[in-house]
This record gives C-alpha cells, structure tokens and sequence, in this order.
C-alpha cells in the first residue's frame, strides 16, 4: 500500500525540529508494533511518514492497541534523539542513534485512523 495515498496530511519528519514542535501535525502509519506488557499504559512502535522516513513511537498513559497499517496524526509532536553507545570494552565506539517521536497526551495529541 503506497504511503501517499494512505496518509492526509501533517508535515514529513524532515520538517520537524529536535524537541517540541508546537502548532505543528505529522501524519504517520504504522510499520511495527513493538511487544508490550499489557499491565502497562505504554507503547511503542515505529512509524513511517508519506517520504517513507521511519521513526520511532512512544505513547504514554494509552490503552488502546496500534495495529500495523494504521494511520496516526500527531499534534505538537516532540522529537528526541536517542543515542545508545555499547557498553562492552571490546567494541567501544560502537553507537546506535535514532530518533523518537514521544506522545504524553494521546487523547489530545493522537487521532488514530485504524487500518
């Protein structure tokens, strides 16, 4: 399914800044659902934007269930980079970064548009 013929509307990732994003929307789908232990209201997924640039999602105090194909749009969206370095002497220097988009107040940050 061609992501530009899923997605309405929102700015491409490539338009957001690090931190919070104020006044602005980023519309996303779905591409993974991270596993989740259901006895918390946290979840996590990786979604992709209509330039087909994936990030990864942190939704907190949600209890709904992200499936794959799902459409999100999220408002004043905050973007963080994570940088994880390897902790094992033998392969210092070995790091890992990525960026994440994270949700604090679903309910008025998210509209889901279900697959």
């Amino acid at each position: 399914m061609p992501l530009q013929n899923t997605l309405l509307g929102g700015l491409p990732l490539s338009k957001l800044a690090l931190g919070s994003n104020p006044g602005k929307q980023l519309s996303a789908v779905v591409i993974h659902v991270l596993p989740q232990d259901h006895s918390r209201c946290h979840q996590c997924a990786v979604v992709c934007d209509h330039e087909e640039r994936a990030v990864a999602l942190s939704l907190y105090a949600y209890r709904g269930a992200l499936q794959l194909g799902d459409s999100v749009d999220i408002y004043d969206p905050t973007i963080l980079r994570v940088e994880v370095e390897q902790p094992d002497a033998r392969q210092a220097g070995v790091r890992v970064a990525f960026h994440l988009l994270r949700v604090e107040a679903p309910g008025t940050q998210m509209k889901l548009r279900p697959h």
